[in-house]
């Protein structure tokens, strides 16, 4: 994270190691997804797949194959995470890896994969495409992506944009070891992804009309118009069981 409570590291720092492992990685531009840490090792998603390494002296420990799985990553729009979020997390119990319809559960200390979860259907019985991500204790949060909502690009063109889902139409929890489902949230309107929170046994989010601007090319300067947010309600969940504990439509 940017911010950590760790007390015993203290500076001065410096570069312990650097290697360069010939592994692909997007464009800075196209916001890829920031590397995890979990018990001494680096993991790295980049353009093809999954790579981590010790990152005590940057041995590389094993990778994971997932062709084209940050292609949409890789270009100049400057969205990406920003309006996406992750679509990997790790515990002790497993990195899990969104990709489309499945999210795959695989061992962090092998990277030999353990399970995969489908998402739950759609409402038309087709499958559903995996949005948010999250894991807390024994707990895999979910979304079903609303893939009719397309952004566009914010700086310039440049990816293929069609997979960059940025709203859900519901979301969900299962059981992080079998991917059984424990339980589903509809909301009234949509759910955006970088407004999710989970946390203290609460899954906060807010419930809101999805926002139009997001499909329209973003003019640079200062004519730009003012971006079309419409306001919504702001919901905690309990995290264990799905059900609303509190909501707030003030000053959403």
């Amino acid at each position: 994270t940017n911010c950590s409570t760790d007390a015993v590291a203290k500076g001065p720092l410096g570069m312990l190691w650097f290697d360069d492992l010939g592994f692909p990685m997007p464009s800075r531009h196209g916001r890829g997804h920031a590397p995890l840490l979990l018990e001494g090792r680096l993991l790295v998603e980049g353009l093809d797949g999954l790579l981590c390494v010790s990152a005590y002296n940057g041995r590389k420990l094993w990778e994971y194959p997932l062709p084209g799985i940050l292609a949409a990553f890789h270009g100049d729009h400057l969205m990406g995470t920003s309006g996406t979020t992750s679509n990997f997390c790790v515990t002790r119990g497993g990195l899990y890896v969104a990709v489309g319809e499945k999210c795959l559960r695989i061992d962090p200390a092998t990277g030999k994969l353990l399970a995969t979860f489908p998402a739950p259907a759609r409402e038309d019985g087709k499958p559903g495409t995996w949005g948010y991500l999250a894991c807390e204790g024994d707990t895999l949060f979910g979304s079903l992506a609303d893939t009719t909502h397309i952004v566009t690009y914010r700086y310039r063109p440049g990816g293929d944009m069609r997979t960059q889902f940025t709203e859900s139409k519901l979301l969900f929890a299962v059981d992080a070891k079998t991917g059984k489902l424990r339980w589903r949230y509809k909301p009234e309107q949509s759910i955006r992804h970088n407004a999710i929170a989970v946390g203290g046994g609460r899954v906060y989010l807010i419930d809101r009309a999805i926002a139009v601007g997001d499909r329209k090319k973003e003019r640079r300067g200062a004519s730009a118009p003012p971006a079309e947010h419409p306001t919504g309600t702001l919901v905690a969940l309990d995290a264990a069981a799905g059900r609303v504990v509190w909501d707030s439509d003030k000053d959403i």
